[in-house]
């Protein structure tokens, strides 16, 4: 079971958590984590900043990026190279940059008017349960509010997605297809139609896509509002027993908590 760090780096407005390199050779890495670097050119605390299709754009002047790890795109395993910080930049990326956040008394230091209260997944549990953004798009919401309340275990559902992604269950392909899928869905805030019936697909899911005419809308599909309707997976189903995101927002929301737990384990930031 992962453990959240509390050791933390803030760079500008961003606030990174902080790991061993291992950590993220051994779960990924993941834009919103920092990892302690020790070489014989450097030793640091880097946020991880993405995938890049060569190494060479590292080493060319102006080339407009900021120091961190970068991974080789589409390399399983993962191949990593750091971009070094210089000079009074390396501050910044410095071991006495990192703050663990046990140390700090929240109460005594804190305004209560400058908390903002978040939810995270503080279960501790196996289930999978991706962060909801605010700028998340329909397919996106959609799709992660299935999952979380699913339920779902990730690991019970990565063969189908290697299965899915290359028609079979093996080569490097398939697990690429498998680590890119989840980072994919918790990170990015868009999701396309062809992944959305992909991740469908693979997470056990039927979907149907509806339209209708607005009231009043100029050149009606039908003039008793019908709703005109695809099943992209082709089996139709009945739509008589159906609820809506918002109807089930607390129940998307609050998911992640166990029997034991309450509202009151929600996480605050400031």
């Amino acid at each position: 079971m992962e453990t959240l760090s509390l050791l933390t780096l803030e760079i500008g407005n961003a606030l990174y958590r902080v790991y061993d390199l291992s950590h993220g050779f051994e779960n990924g890495f993941r834009k919103n984590n920092a990892y302690i670097v020790k070489t014989d050119l450097d030793t640091g605390v880097y946020p991880y900043r993405g995938e890049l299709k060569s190494f060479k754009k590292m080493f060319l002047p102006d080339n407009d990026l900021k120091p961190g790890i970068y991974a080789l795109e589409d390399s399983d395993p993962a191949k990593i190279q750091i971009y070094h910080a210089t000079g009074k930049e390396a501050e910044l990326y410095s071991l006495d940059a990192i703050v663990n956040l046990a140390d700090i008394d929240i109460k005594s230091k804190i305004k209560s008017e400058d908390i903002i209260k978040v939810k995270m997944n503080t279960s501790g549990g196996d289930s999978w349960m991706p962060e909801l953004k605010e700028d998340d798009d329909a397919t996106s919401t959609l799709l992660k509010s299935a999952i979380r309340l699913k339920h779902m275990v990730f690991a019970d559902y990565a063969p189908r997605l290697e299965y899915d992604a290359v028609g079979k269950g093996q080569g490097s392909k398939g697990v690429s297809a498998k680590s890119n899928s989840k980072r994919a869905i918790e990170n990015n805030q868009t999701t396309s139609m062809n992944k959305m019936l992909y991740y469908c697909n693979s997470f056990d899911l039927d979907l149907v896509i509806g339209v209708r005419d607005r009231p009043d809308a100029r050149d009606p599909m039908f003039q008793d509002g019908k709703v005109l309707l695809l099943y992209p997976f082709g089996d139709e189903f009945p739509l008589d027993n159906t609820v809506t995101v918002s109807e089930m927002k607390h129940e998307i929301d609050t998911a992640h908590l166990t029997a034991s737990e309450s509202e009151d384990d929600d996480i605050y930031s400031f």
